[in-house]
């Protein structure tokens, strides 16, 4: 992963996204489209 920037607000936006709301799937799929 190059990017590591982006990586870090994938990994952000997850976990906002799982605060928001409470599901781990939503995070999830944030960070395999960040993986991808």
């Amino acid at each position: 992963m190059d990017d590591y920037m982006g990586a870090v607000q994938m990994i952000e936006k997850a976990c906002q996204l799982f605060r928001e709301h409470g599901t781990p799937d939503t995070a999830a799929l944030a960070l395999e489209k960040g993986a991808k």
